[in-house]
């Protein structure tokens, strides 16, 4: 079996050391092999000499920098404690109302006196209701009303 996908990782010194032992031996072993991993480090070393070297690094400015950030950073002092109190104040207020809620859940729910009347008197009204023609002309009723006041819109225009 050929390391075929092993040769690059070989010739850059990426592989574990056993794998490195073992693709060398079959290297030693096969021309065809050995042939493909010369022609890899031809381009390889191709591509090396074709990349630019990296700019040289002013490190005077650079450490300029990052003192004026160090100095921006503590001239701010505030910044960090603002958010954290607001986080601890938007906690409060959702405990303090969470407790609240609890508190009117679980209390006693006795009905008032005024729904205690409003029940009775609508009680009283069932009779009525139950009549559905009533009911039936109630809404023609209304309709009626609602016509009335688009004649007399119509007319005021």
């Amino acid at each position: 079996m050929h390391p075929e996908t092993e040769l690059i990782p070989f010739l850059r010194g990426e592989l574990a050391p056993a794998d490195g032992e073992r693709v060398a031996a079959h290297l030693a072993a096969c021309v065809a092999c050995r042939q493909a991993t010369e022609e890899s480090r031809a381009v390889l070393e191709a591509l090396a000499a074709r990349q630019p070297a990296p700019p040289p690094v002013d490190w005077g400015r650079y450490q300029a920098d990052v003192r004026a950030r160090a100095a921006t950073r503590s001239r701010r002092w505030w910044a960090r404690p603002v958010p954290t109190l607001a986080t601890a104040a938007l906690l409060t207020v959702g405990v303090l109302v969470g407790v609240r809620g609890l508190e009117r859940l679980s209390e006693d729910r006795r009905p008032t006196d005024a729904v205690v009347l409003e029940e009775t008197a609508l009680g009283a009204q069932l009779p009525l209701l139950r009549e559905y023609r009533v009911v039936e002309r109630l809404d023609m009723l209304e309709d009626l009303e609602v016509i009335r006041q688009l004649d007399r819109l119509r007319g005021e225009r």
